[in-house]
């Protein structure tokens, strides 16, 4: 039995935080030696630790507040631009229809933007608006869409704003800090799965099995949250 992967990159913060919080737990219900990997487990409890001081001090940053809600708000926007462009595909008229499928073609080059870590959307989204302000002009005017890119674009700067003001606050020397602390958990975590599943195959006992089915289903309803996420685009924050 082996433990199923998960993206932990993809996790956000809070979302990365408690997966870890339940695989703690998991942890020390089945005793860390039972599962041979006593001294990953204490590199991880210290890492653990460093994690959540990070995230208390971000917590407490007003700015990080102002980027969360525009961060929701440019990917409103961005998804708005997209499911135009989708019912603009099905339209009565034909030029309207070859204007959808051109920009269509953009949008699957990039991807959906609303889904990408916050550096690279904010990049991503300025060559973005960038390319439909130039070559896919002539479709955003067919389809009257400008509305939307503006709303893009300016939340896309504003975002970009909030990030150079928060690289003057102690918050935002914390954040970089916990994403050096999520690599080196996320490296420390590996090396425990690849340790437990060695364990297994060489003598595997009734608690590895129970801790593997245990995270396992810890596993399923985070990728779940992941898979809904990118599936619906992240319709809750769309109902805000």
């Amino acid at each position: 039995m082996k433990i199923k992967k998960i993206k932990l990159s993809s996790l956000r913060n809070k979302e990365w935080f408690s997966f870890f919080t339940e695989f703690k737990s998991h942890v020390e219900d089945e005793n860390a030696g039972t599962l041979n990997i006593g001294e990953l487990f204490a590199v991880f409890l210290s890492l653990y630790a460093d994690a959540n001081t990070s995230m208390e001090k971000i917590r407490k940053s007003g700015i990080t507040d102002a980027m969360v809600e525009c961060d929701r708000r440019r990917d409103r926007a961005f998804r708005g631009f997209a499911n135009a462009v989708l019912s603009a595909q099905t339209h009565y008229e034909e030029p309207m229809r070859a204007a959808a499928l051109h920009l269509d073609i953009l949008l699957d080059h990039y991807g959906n933007l609303a889904q990408k870590p916050i550096n690279e959307e904010t990049a991503g989204v300025a060559k973005f608006v960038q390319e439909l302000h130039g070559e896919y002009a002539p479709d955003v005017a067919t389809l009257n869409l400008q509305g939307w890119i503006t709303e893009l674009e300016n939340a896309n700067n504003h975002f970009a704003a909030l990030v150079k003001e928060r690289t003057n606050e102690a918050a935002g020397k914390t954040e970089l800090k916990l994403m050096e602390v999520r690599k080196k958990t996320d490296s420390c975590y590996f090396s425990m799965v690849s340790r437990i599943e060695a364990t297994m195959l060489l003598n595997g006992n009734d608690a590895l099995g129970v801790f593997v089915k245990k995270i396992n289903i810890t596993i399923d309803r985070y990728n779940n949250l992941l898979n809904r996420r990118s599936g619906q685009g992240k319709q809750e924050e769309t109902e805000d």
